[in-house]
């Protein structure tokens, strides 16, 4: 019997959770430290399935589909900035802000508590690498954050 395992870094969309109080704070509260991440489009993933489903042969592997470059928190905020033309500053918490932050917007702590993980998670470096797999099945690179945000400008928007 043969497999093929995708293991998906995560989505540059989850950034859409966080877009609205960040760009109408102009701050985006983060305790992901300077540690980096190699986030990937949703449509890059879906890409990425449809090419290991049709391979003919399942090569029993596992492939860890990540985006081609690895960010930080202020990287990604400079990105956005450039986007959206509004200043947006990290400010460094603590996972215990974090997840009370989310809590007092009206989340469930457990919901809230699991949120607040992706950032230790950030932390602790286990979303960082970058690998070529995602180019291995489908023979191009996957789309930098610059190109999604500026595919996605009309999402990013504070809300009103």
């Amino acid at each position: 019997m043969s497999w093929t395992i995708l293991r998906n870094s995560w989505y540059f969309e989850n950034l859409l959770m966080e877009s609205d109080p960040i760009l109408a704070s102009r701050q985006w509260f983060s305790a992901a430290g300077d540690a980096r991440m190699a986030n990937i489009a949703r449509a890059d993933l879906a890409l990425a399935a449809a090419a290991a489903l049709a391979k003919d042969d399942y090569s029993n592997r596992t492939y860890t589909l990540t985006g081609s470059e690895a960010l930080t928190t202020a990287q990604l905020a400079t990105l956005l900035s450039d986007i959206s033309a509004k200043s947006i500053t990290v400010v460094p918490i603590t996972d215990e802000q974090k997840q009370a932050g989310m809590e007092q917007a009206g989340l469930p702590p457990v919901i809230a508590k699991a949120l607040a993980s992706f950032d230790t998670n950030t932390r602790q470096g286990h979303v960082a690498q970058v690998t070529e797999d995602f180019k291995q099945l489908t023979g191009r690179a996957p789309q930098t954050y610059k190109d999604w945000f500026n595919k996605n400008r009309s999402l990013l928007k504070p809300a009103s």
